[in-house]
């Protein structure tokens, strides 16, 4: 039967951090994009129809550049939050693109079982613990007998017909509408708003008088932090490290890579200018996405083979490690550039980590080793030492899960857009240091919730896995750079701020790990 496909995508996500400032159909749940999920449910002939309004032109863009073989059709929504927005108004803002039967489903609703056609009226539903943020459905037999519209448990028990069962009958924002016709006109007449918004159910109840049904699913609800936290546990196959300002997508043989700050997608094209031999190709660039072509192949820190990561460092020298020829002008913005990117910038993400976590900079014992504050240590690098950098071509992530060695080639991915500004070059000491702090820290460790930290009352306790293949790549990267004729300890130096640059930017107890750790590491380095 013909029908069509409805993805409500309009509202703010107001009860997920997750989705500040983005939209919460494009937050990652296993490499793919929730929206991408559903729309992957359907067949590649049925017409989708997206109403949108919070960051609409985020969805639209990366559905262009995900989906072009799919027909959207976008709606856009005026009123998508405040007094009379809702789920009701936005399907209402659709109706003259739904005049056939259609499934709609919320933007925020994974299931993981097949969805049946619209051949008669249903609603999906599955249980839940707490009743007082759902709409729940009196069923009998597996037929509705009416609806309750976000009740406490307490009060629900005494209204529903079937009480001993009712939290098993959660709506979870998935139905099929074969009685449009009955389903628009009830939508309509009943106006009626619930917490301030417009609900779906006075659609659903008009059909309840055909025999609406339900159907069980296994949901995944990422329209709260838990929510989305337990999906992104399930799904955790290509998961990526989550990060602030960023997202990352593998959709139709494309990795598709998402800034908030779009001013770093054209910084990163920019670059790819002059990384083209060693990166994939771009396929797709729009606003704050831009797309990458997926390369087959084994990431650098799976393999077991001291050649391939020798070989790389070899690739490394002969093509982004090539020494660039500075005027006395470029020297002057080199090593201001160094200056910036090493000092000030570890300044500001320090900063940025105590007002996240409201930690203080302590005297503390860190596995078992006394460690003053990190402003007392910070007091005794040699700055001027540290910015003496080396200008090179520049990758600035070149740790081994973002190579890939496809048919024998080495592949870079993620690199950086500049460094301190600068696009052309960058010290080559900073990437030889995100190599080395990544062999010791890996995200593959993390991602496998691997490690472990534990703080109270000055009491530090660091716990995390190794990799024994990216320990002998290290000793292999430590005898690179003496035959090289390069500064160890500057490296070391380097690749402890790293740790503490980055804390700022990653998950709980992740920044924890790296704050401790990079501090520890520190601390030892400039002794």
């Amino acid at each position: 039967m013909k029908y069509k496909v409805c993805i409500k995508a309009a509202g703010r996500g107001s009860r997920l951090s997750y989705a500040k400032d983005f939209n919460k159909s494009l937050l990652p749940v296993g490499g793919k994009a929730v929206i991408s999920r559903l729309i992957e449910k359907f067949p590649v002939d049925v017409e989708i129809i997206i109403p949108v309004g919070y960051n609409a032109n985020y969805v639209k863009d990366f559905l262009d550049i995900a989906h072009p073989e799919r027909k959207i059709t976008f709606v856009n929504v005026d009123k998508y939050d405040g007094l009379g927005s809702g789920p009701g108004y936005s399907l209402l803002c659709c109706k003259k693109h739904l005049q056939c039967p259609f499934i709609f489903l919320a933007c925020d609703t994974i299931v993981l079982e097949d969805i049946p056609k619209p051949d008669y009226d249903w609603i999906g539903v599955s249980n839940i613990a707490d009743s007082k943020n759902y709409l729940v459905a009196g069923v009998k037999n597996g037929v509705v007998l009416e609806f309750f519209d976000k009740m406490q448990n307490s009060i629900l028990e005494k209204k529903c017909s079937n009480y001993d069962s009712f939290l098993n009958n959660a709506f979870i924002g998935l139905a099929a509408i074969k009685n449009y016709d009955d389903f628009w006109n009830g939508l309509e007449a009943n106006n009626s708003l619930v917490c301030g918004e417009l609900q779906v159910a006075n659609g659903l109840a008009a059909l309840i008088k055909n025999g609406l049904k339900t159907i069980n699913f296994s949901w995944f609800d990422t329209g709260t932090d838990p929510g989305y936290e337990r999906t992104r546990e399930y799904f955790k196959n290509n998961a990526i490290l989550p990060k602030s300002g960023e997202f990352t997508y593998f959709e139709g043989g494309k990795v598709i890579k998402f800034f908030t700050n779009a001013e770093k997608v054209l910084g990163r094209l920019e670059k790819a200018g002059f990384l083209k031999k060693s990166i994939p190709e771009i396929t797709d660039r729009k606003n704050n996405f831009y797309a990458y072509r997926y390369k087959n192949g084994s990431m650098l820190s799976d393999t077991w083979n001291d050649s391939d990561f020798k070989e790389f460092l070899e690739f490394c020298k002969d093509t982004i490690w090539v020494k660039q020829r500075l005027t006395k002008k470029q020297e002057k913005e080199f090593k201001r550039a160094c200056w910036k990117f090493y000092f000030e910038k570890t300044l500001e993400r320090i900063n940025l980590f105590y007002r996240n976590t409201s930690i203080s900079d302590l005297k503390e014992d860190i596995n078992g080793v006394s460690v003053p504050k990190l402003s007392s240590i910070f007091k005794k690098i040699d700055w001027e030492y540290l910015c003496a950098g080396i200008p090179v071509l520049f990758h600035g992530d070149p740790q081994p899960e973002n190579i890939i060695i496809s048919e024998g080639k080495f592949y870079l991915l993620d690199w950086r857009e500049d460094f301190g500004g600068m696009r052309a070059c960058g010290d080559i000491y900073y990437d030889l240091a995100k190599i080395y702090h990544a062999l010791i820290i890996s995200g593959e460790i993390i991602r496998n919730n691997q490690f472990k930290v534990t703080v109270k009352d000055g009491q530090v306790q660091l716990f995390f896995l190794l990799k024994s293949n990216l320990l002998k790549f290290k000793h292999i990267l430590e005898d690179f750079i003496k035959n090289e004729r390069l500064d160890l300890n500057k490296v070391r130096l380097h690749s402890a701020l790293i740790y503490l640059n980055i804390c700022a930017l990653h998950h709980n107890p992740y920044n924890l790990l790296l704050y401790y750790f990079g501090k520890k590491l520190l601390k030892e380095v400039v002794d």
